[in-house]
């Protein structure tokens, strides 16, 4: 009921007469009645049915804090998270840092060479270790210059325990007199990894069932095509959307859907209908070829007259003749296009804002030698590219947190939203996955 009318109810109560008694619409009382019996019965399920007849998810899997908190235990966590990259973790004390449902963590190559994480936690009052994003570790606790040869360790910048490399407990200052204390016990807190290409991932679960690769066998087989890996690490970028995190994933899983009305710039070096999806248990994978001869053209004068003065920064040579776009259930994404590839990873912060990770990689093909070459060369095609890619980031931004407004609408709640068939089969498989991890009974 809007302000305006409960105020006026409010003052119909105190006069006197009934003659102008405030009457709510039958429609309005039935809605209302609706709404709250479905709040009552079926807060969080979801009926999957086909497709082709399926609603889309209910209001509270997007707004609800309970529900974040148990999405991070039963879907988040047990799953392969995305942590970094090899070619950032080179040489030993290497290191890369980051956080996930609020778990800091530590990725390191270690003295001896092995690659290995960590909780970013002293275990002796829990203070931060690390406070970079990355660095070596020869040089990430000391405050003068590093010498060659310096020790990889970790020193805790509280109370100064310090850790190896591989994690153990080195020394721990100013405990004489403690009892029942073993060093042993009280080393790094490690977190199981695994590889997929060169990308590195984590479990925060501690009881993943089979390795990342194992697990997507059938999206490895598509990237292969596409030449996706060894490529150069080149920049790191962070959005923080006003979304729920499942919001930001389905406007990735929608098969192009939006692509002709919300990226008009990037449509036009695409040929949009060239766009196919292939789904998977745990991931899908779409796959669109880039604007052919004259196409390219032909939408750009489309755009004009639809967008008039609108910049338009997108061009033919960043996306190349295939973009292949791979989504790993139930957060990340890989995308390849033209030199590029970048990766995504949604990371919720509360019910309504995710940050979104991305990391750039390029292909510089066989010229791996001198970087002011290379820079040289590239310098201006890898900046225009981005700025690219951040218009599109943008874009999307913007749609996913009207979607999120739009959520928490009594509309919404009342009647949900229906499926795609033709565009949305990846969407509604992540929707299927994620009720059964949560185990979710239909409603």
């Amino acid at each position: 009921v809007s302000t305006q009318s409960t105020g006026h109810l409010m003052r119909c109560k105190k006069m006197s007469t009934v003659s102008h008694r405030y009457v709510r619409p039958k429609s309005l009382t039935r809605c209302f009645a609706e709404i709250k019996k479905r709040n009552q019965s079926s807060a969080i399920s979801w009926t999957p049915n086909s497709l082709n007849t399926a609603r889309t998810p209910p209001q509270s899997w997007y707004t609800e804090e309970s529900f974040l908190s148990q999405e991070a235990d039963k879907v988040l966590k047990t799953n392969w998270q995305y942590a970094g990259d090899l070619d950032r973790l080179q040489n030993p004390g290497d290191y890369l840092t980051g956080s996930f449902c609020r778990q800091p963590y530590i990725l390191l190559r270690t003295q001896s060479g092995q690659l290995k994480a960590f909780y970013n936690v002293c275990r002796h009052h829990a203070a931060k270790l690390l406070h970079k994003e990355s660095g070596n570790l020869s040089c990430a606790s000391k405050s003068s210059a590093c010498p060659e040869g310096s020790s990889l360790d970790i020193i805790c910048p509280y109370h100064g325990w310090t850790y190896t490399s591989e994690g153990r407990l080195k020394k721990a200052t100013k405990i004489a007199g403690i009892k029942d204390f073993s060093a042993k016990e009280f080393g790094l807190v490690e977190i199981e990894t695994s590889m997929l290409g060169n990308l590195v991932f984590l479990n925060l679960s501690g009881a993943a069932k089979e390795p990342i690769a194992q697990l997507m066998t059938e999206v490895v087989q598509q990237l292969d095509q596409a030449k996706w890996r060894n490529l150069s690490f080149i920049k790191r970028k962070i959005y923080e959307v006003n979304c729920n995190w499942k919001v930001y994933v389905e406007n990735y899983l929608d098969g192009g859907y939006h692509v002709p009305f919300l990226h008009r710039d990037l449509n036009a070096q695409i040929s949009f209908n060239s766009y196919k999806t292939i789904t998977f248990e745990r991931s899908s994978v779409q796959i669109v070829n880039g604007a052919q001869d004259g196409e390219e053209e032909k939408k750009k004068g489309m755009l004009e007259k639809s967008c008039g003065t609108e910049e338009r920064i997108d061009f033919r040579e960043r996306i190349g003749d295939l973009a292949v776009y791979a989504f790993i259930y139930p957060n990340f994404m890989i995308n390849r296009y033209g030199r590029f590839m970048d990766v995504n990873h949604v990371r919720p912060l509360d019910p309504c804002r995710t940050q979104v990770v991305f990391d750039y990689f390029f292909d510089y093909g066989d010229e791996k030698g001198d970087s002011v070459e290379r820079e040289k060369k590239w310098g201006d095609f890898i900046s225009n590219s981005l700025k690219a890619s951040d218009k599109v980031q943008v874009e999307d931004e913007f749609v996913c947190s009207s979607v999120q407004e739009g959520l928490r609408s009594d509309a919404y709640e009342r009647v949900r939203g229906r499926y795609s068939p033709q565009m949305e089969p990846a969407m509604y498989q992540f929707h299927l996955q994620f009720a059964k991890d949560m185990n979710l009974k239909p409603c």
